[in-house]
Order: C-alpha cells, then sequence, then structure tokens
C-alpha cells in the first residue's frame, strides 16, 4: 500500500525503507481494517520526530480507499498516541489535496516542500 506515496518522496525513500525502520522501531505502521469484511482499507505510517524546541508525532506516508469510513476515527487515534508520546505537535506529508480535506479537523498547512535535484543534469 505504501507504493504510491514512495513515490512522493522522489528517491529519498522505498518501501523497504519503512519496512526496515519499522522493524529497528523508527515506525510505526497501522492498518485500517473495515470490520464487516477485514478488507484493509487503509495503511499509514508514525514516527516521532525531535527537533531543538518542539517534539512531533510524524504521519509520513498514508494509503488507502473509502476515506470517509476510517478518517476521523484515525485522526483521533493519531492524536491520542501524540499524547502518549508526550509530543506537542503532529505533522503530516503529502500531497496538495490533504489541506482542504484535513482543514475541517482543526489541521493547518505549515508550509510547501520544494526541491531543487542536483543529480538531474549535473549542474548543482
Amino acid at each position: 500500500m505504501f507504493e504510491e506515496p514512495v513515490k512522493l518522496t522522489y528517491g529519498r525513500m522505498e518501501v523497504d525503507d519503512i519496512l526496515t525502520g519499522a522493524r529497528n522501531g523508527g515506525y510505526l505502521i497501522w492498518i485500517v481494517v473495515k470490520s464487516e469484511t477485514s478488507a484493509i482499507l487503509a495503511a499509514f505510517t508514525t514516527r516521532i520526530a525531535t527537533y531543538p524546541r518542539r517534539r512531533a508525532l510524524a504521519v509520513d506516508f498514508l494509503s488507502g480507499s473509502e476515506m470517509n469510513l476510517w478518517l476521523e476515527t484515525v485522526l483521533q487515534k493519531v492524536r491520542e498516541h501524540a499524547h502518549r508520546c508526550e509530543t506537542d505537535l503532529i505533522e503530516g506529508f503529502g500531497r496538495k489535496g490533504w489541506e482542504r480535506t484535513l482543514k475541517q479537523y482543526g489541521w493547518t498547512l505549515a508550509f510547501p516542500t520544494y526541491q531543487r535535484d542536483l543529480r538531474s543534469n549535473g549542474q548543482g
């Protein structure tokens, strides 16, 4: 399920890196299951990000379907987990469309990310 979101890292990560990170304790992988059918609806990762003045729970990768069935519950569970981990911020990374979706839950766009790939044409 993480193949599509990993594409948005532009070569920074691969699915195997997520799995290795989970095995080493760097990531938690969460699974959303539809109770009636036991079908997997979504999967996402969280990790602790420590900054000099803040401690955040980061949601890096998310993929799924039927979001209307689980998003509100997932956001509540993530918030509860953030409190247990003694973080004071939850941050998420993803496509621009998440801004519209998350706004109704009190999330705000913090900043976009831009990059210049220095490998692309050798000119740096």
